[in-house]
């Protein structure tokens, strides 16, 4: 499959320099440890939350895709993931998909509307070693879709998921990290019974430090049906701005490279951290 072929080729922005970010949540007089966001890209990282604080990563996204006479324009609204960091190497993950605005029709035809809120989802991310030499960081993650959220933005079942991340400090200013993991989705096939998915997902992208608070990211991204024979691939890119050392703003988007890949999406969000 040409996605499996290209895995090495995969990945997720990785802030330079947050590989070396501390795992607590810093003494009385220290400075906070770097703000390392898994957003706005397509991949997680390799990072855990320190000790004590809660991350709080929002935004919103946009798509368009024509194929075949058809046109689906999706756009989502205060999608959000919280991060709670639970000791040196532990931190808890909350997400919510928000409210779903979805118009399918003909191309140049009027359109169906469907508006909902999409589904939840909890996890939790594990810090299995630090990078050294040659040896990336890398974490564990781990959860579920949660039952709950509209019909058509929400399969009404429980949908693991499993995600290895890596990063690599390669200079001051560079940074690669790659993800690799397996999902399982629940859907409903033409007789309306309920069948499970199991899906084969890729990422890889690299991080570019312009400034100590402006970053860039280009990043490959993918899936292959384990299933079946589906699959796509696309690629993105975005920047993020650290407003204050708690606070970061970030704007991406990208395209489709295969046929059953969205023709085009963007996003742009805000990510925090408290209590500081």
């Amino acid at each position: 499959m040409r996605l499996l072929h290209s895995l090495a080729l995969i990945c997720a922005v990785c802030v330079p320099g947050a590989v070396e970010a501390r795992q607590d949540g810093g003494r009385v007089g220290e400075a906070p440890p770097p703000l390392v966001t898994d957003r706005p890209d397509q991949t997680e990282s390799s990072t855990v939350v320190p000790s004590g604080l809660v991350q709080v990563e929002a935004g919103l996204a946009h798509l368009e895709d024509v194929e075949r006479g058809a046109e689906v324009t999706s756009d989502g609204f205060a999608e959000m993931l919280v991060r709670v960091g639970l000791g040196r190497r532990f931190e808890l993950r909350a997400g919510f998909a928000g409210f779903r605005l979805l118009e399918e029709g003909e191309t140049g035809g009027d359109a169906v509307r469907e508006e909902g809120f999409g589904a939840a989802s909890l996890g939790l991310k594990v810090g299995l070693v630090e990078e050294r030499g040659l040896r990336p960081q890398i974490a564990l993650i781990a959860g579920t879709i949660l039952p709950g959220g509209a019909g058509t933005f929400s399969s009404e079942g429980f949908d693991p998921f499993l995600r290895a991340a890596a990063s690599h400090t390669l200079s001051e200013r560079l940074s690669l990290a790659y993800n690799l993991g397996a999902a399982w989705l629940t859907e409903e096939d033409e007789t309306g019974d309920e069948d499970t998915l199991s899906v084969l997902l890729g990422t890889v992208a690299l991080g570019i430090g312009a400034t100590d608070r402006l970053g860039f990211f280009v990043e490959l991204f993918g899936e292959s049906g384990l299933s079946d024979e589906s699959e796509f691939s696309s690629a993105d890119a975005g920047l993020t701005w650290l407003l204050l050392d708690n606070v970061q703003l970030d704007l991406a988007s990208g395209v489709g490279l295969s046929t059953s890949a969205d023709d085009w999406f963007a996003g742009l969000g805000v990510s925090f951290r408290l209590p500081r």
